[in-house]
């Protein structure tokens, strides 16, 4: 299933930047990415083995002190989760029955909430924005049937509330072909 994926989000960018590194440092797992995302949020995705990014994300929090504001580990990941992340993830289904939505007030709740939804039923992850220009926020866009689409989107729901960050929630049937493309463009939805 590929290695298991943590993710720590900080409050100051200076203070990420610190803890990414002394999770680097703490055990043997892979960064991923570190990014800067608004409002002035650093996030750190990290892949391996679960046990070490436990020791890493711990660690992190520490060093984030004042300034952590959420994690995630998951892990046994979707494998469309991380794809999905990038442009590259951004897939064009030849036709839409339903879109999906899980809007969350965490980049760490998306991820949580986009896995749950991608092992929910049969659906196909779109994108999964987070941070950039959405205020610190994360949005999952998904596609399939829409029984599928409605039972994927609770189920992001009931994580991402459980993990006390969800905001909104959309099932559209037959969605209008402009609003696909739009949505999958760079920058959308």
């Amino acid at each position: 299933m590929g290695p298991s994926l943590g993710l720590l989000e900080v409050k100051s960018i200076a203070r990420g930047l610190v803890a990414a590194d002394a999770m680097a440092k703490e055990a043997p797992v892979d960064v991923v990415f570190t990014r800067v995302v608004e409002p002035g949020k650093h996030l750190t995705l990290l892949a391996g083995e679960v046990d070490d990014l436990r020791t890493a994300l711990r660690r992190g929090r520490a060093a984030a002190a004042d300034d952590f504001q959420d994690e995630m580990l998951i892990p046994n990941p979707h494998p469309s989760l991380l794809p999905a992340l990038g442009a590259a993830g951004r897939v064009r289904p030849p036709s839409v029955d339903a879109l999906g939505t899980v809007e969350t007030l965490t980049v760490a709740s998306a991820l949580l909430a986009a896995d749950a939804a991608a092992k929910q039923a049969h659906v196909r992850l779109l994108h999964v924005r987070i941070g950039a220009d959405l205020a610190g926020k994360g949005v999952v866009l998904l596609t399939g049937e829409v029984a599928d689409v409605e039972s994927s989107v609770s189920a992001g729901a009931r994580v991402a509330e459980a993990h006390g960050a969800l905001h909104r929630t959309a099932v559209i049937a037959r969605p209008a072909p402009a609003l696909v493309e739009a949505a999958l463009r760079e920058g959308g939805p």
